[in-house]
């Protein structure tokens, strides 16, 4: 699969992939067309089949600029997907069925409190799917949040950064 090629967009420098926790579908963090997409997965071949994309900017949707990682919970309600570029981490609910995302939030570095968002890279949730956790590459950080099992949705809470409060 190539981006551009026939219906399908947002693989342009593709950062991240992950599989769903039920294995039926894969997801792309896309650096360059800021965006996610998402495929449906042979469970016996592992093929792939194009599904669809979000892309930053449009139809509301917000946080993607410089997609780098993309990250599932648990239980497979949601995906959070890291903007590098707009200092940013953006969830969205997904379809069991089709795979489809829908957009659901942002929060970004600087805004109501929230800090260690600066030049997000990577992202990663605890086995219980209750918080999130964030590297900031240019904050020398790593940020938690908790998170809503049911929205999705993600608050801050607080942050480690390098050579601050006796972390080398």
């Amino acid at each position: 699969l190539k981006d551009d090629e026939d219906i399908m967009d947002g693989l342009g420098w593709a950062h991240s992939v992950t599989l769903s926790p039920d294995g039926k579908h894969a997801y792309v963090a896309s650096w360059n067309d800021d965006a996610v997409s998402w495929f449906a997965r042979d469970a016996t071949t592992g093929a792939l089949t194009y599904g669809g994309r979000l892309k930053d900017g449009e139809n509301a949707v917000d946080g993607l600029v410089g997609a780098s990682s993309v990250t599932l919970s648990p239980d497979g309600k949601h995906a959070y997907v890291t903007g590098w570029s707009e200092n940013a981490v953006s969830w969205f609910e997904r379809n069991a069925t089709s795979g489809a995302l829908s957009y659901r939030g942002t929060l970004k570095d600087g805004v109501a409190g929230v800090d260690g968002l600066n030049y997000p890279f990577d992202i990663a949730l605890s086995p219980n799917g209750e918080h999130a956790y964030l590297v900031g590459q240019h904050d020398h950080s790593i940020s938690w949040f908790d998170r809503n099992s049911t929205s999705g949705a993600l608050t801050y809470v607080g942050i480690l950064k390098d050579g601050v409060g006796g972390v080398n």
